[in-house]
């Protein structure tokens, strides 16, 4: 390979390298649908000019930590002239990058000694007699780095804003490795220290895989805390929610115990015969049970007043609503948990129908209660089918982490009191059924 065409792919290679690092900002801190032509131009500037310093740079020596620092402050001087808000968070994503790049960088050539021993200074690390050897162990870091970013620039965006702490301690750790690593390198390569190559690749795997692992734990506890949180908000909506429909039964019950003063005052009207403010005290009275009417499906008052109450939410999006009435009598149910088994549901439902465009919309609701068994069967109409994975169902939310949190609530209560929760989809109709087999009441 001639010298020529090893610098032209040290400066593809540099440039791919500089790419992705964009991308990886996209996916985390630019907007880049509303970037402006001169910010295009700002980034392939940078994309361009920094790839061909890097591949020069790198067909005299393997890595430089001068030319390392100089590609982190240009990268960080364009964003920050793009966007100069979240600079600590774009500093830190940008070093996250870079670095783990090096990093990798690091180990391959690591690797490499054990088959090239004390010809990696000459044949790799400073003006490579073999370049050959050089791309492809860049080409390997790179092309790691791509195929796990194309996996993940296939999902949402991500928000890592609320890690920028976590990010700082690791972008400091990560500095100092790479630092370390670096005098290592160069002593193995230069001859100083004896080469131990593979000692230091599966050195650096398992500060790789511990700090995953680490990570993963945090994660994990994070999504769990904010799982927690976020049921506890629906839990605190649904009280809330639970507290209104009973202010409107209080006033349900005033409105039946004035019906006497009503009564009274329209024969006094008749009395005295004047029409004119009989038919408007009539009116006003039909208008006002009009508002406060529900319809008993249930017979239990609580689930019927929710039942009203999604009802009316969904015919406002052009919904019909069929409810089966069916008396159901005592269930064992708290209050909050028949508000939020149902609210959920038919909020779902709602959400659903909202998207079916061109076709009719409905919801059906139908429950049955036979000695200790009761069954709930909600279906509704959908626009296509929803997205199913291992059994369970995906939201296709912008940020699928704090979505889905209502089925989970209704599958705790099922759970509960030990009744199974089931789904069927058909082109057109979504069905869930859930069923109580052996219900006890206190």
């Amino acid at each position: 390979m001639r010298w020529d065409i090893h610098t032209v792919i040290l400066i593809l290679l540099s440039m791919f390298e500089m790419w992705m690092c964009w991308q990886v900002l996209y996916w985390t801190v630019l907007e880049k649908q509303d970037l402006k032509n001169w910010r295009k131009v700002m980034i392939w500037g940078n994309i361009i000019g920094l790839g061909i310093l890097l591949g020069i740079n790198r067909r005299m020596i393997y890595f430089s930590h001068i030319m390392f620092i100089f590609s982190v402050l240009v990268t960080m001087l364009c964003v920050f002239l793009i966007k100069k808000k979240q600079f600590l968070f774009i500093i830190e994503t940008t070093i996250w990058y870079l670095a783990g790049i090096a990093f990798l960088d690091f180990f391959f050539a690591f690797i490499s000694m054990t088959i090239f021993e004390t010809d990696f200074y000459r044949f790799i690390y400073y003006t490579p007699s073999k370049p050959g050897a050089q791309i492809i162990l860049l080409l390997f870091s790179r092309g790691s780095v791509f195929i796990v970013f194309r996996k993940i620039w296939k999902r949402q965006r991500i928000n890592l804003e609320e890690w920028k702490s976590w990010l700082a301690v690791g972008c400091i750790l990560l500095c100092v490795l790479l630092r370390g690593y670096q005098f290592l390198l160069y002593d193995m390569a230069t001859g100083i220290k004896d080469m131990h190559g593979w000692s230091a690749a599966v050195s650096m795997l398992g500060i790789f895989v511990i700090t995953g692992g680490i990570w993963g734990v945090i994660y994990r506890f994070k999504m769990m805390e904010k799982e927690n949180q976020t049921l506890l908000v629906k839990e605190e909506m649904m009280r809330q929610n639970q507290m209104e429909m009973k202010a409107l039964m209080d006033q349900n019950q005033i409105l039946i115990h004035d019906i006497k003063n009503y009564l009274l005052t329209l024969r006094c009207y008749a009395k005295e015969k004047d029409w004119e403010k009989l038919n408007r005290y009539l009116d006003e009275l039909c208008e006002e049970f009009r508002t406060n009417k529900i319809v008993s499906w249930t017979h239990i008052q609580m689930l019927d007043m929710l039942l009203a109450q999604k009802k009316q939410e969904a015919e406002k999006e052009q919904i019909e609503v069929y409810i089966e009435e069916t008396v159901l009598g005592n269930l064992p149910f708290m209050e909050r948990e028949i508000c939020s088994m149902f609210g959920n549901l038919l909020d779902n439902a709602i959400e659903a129908c909202q998207k079916v465009q061109g076709k009719k919309r409905w919801i059906k609701i139908r429950t049955n209660k036979q000695k200790n068994m009761l069954c709930i069967v909600i279906e509704n109409s959908i626009d296509k089918k929803p997205i199913e994975k291992n059994g369970e169902l995906i939201s296709e939310k912008e940020d699928k982490r704090i979505h889905g949190y209502g089925l989970k609530s209704v599958k705790r209560i099922v759970e509960k009191y030990r009744g199974t929760f089931q789904y069927e989809i058909q082109e057109d109709f979504f069905n869930i059924k859930i069923i109580f087999f052996n219900l006890t009441y206190n």
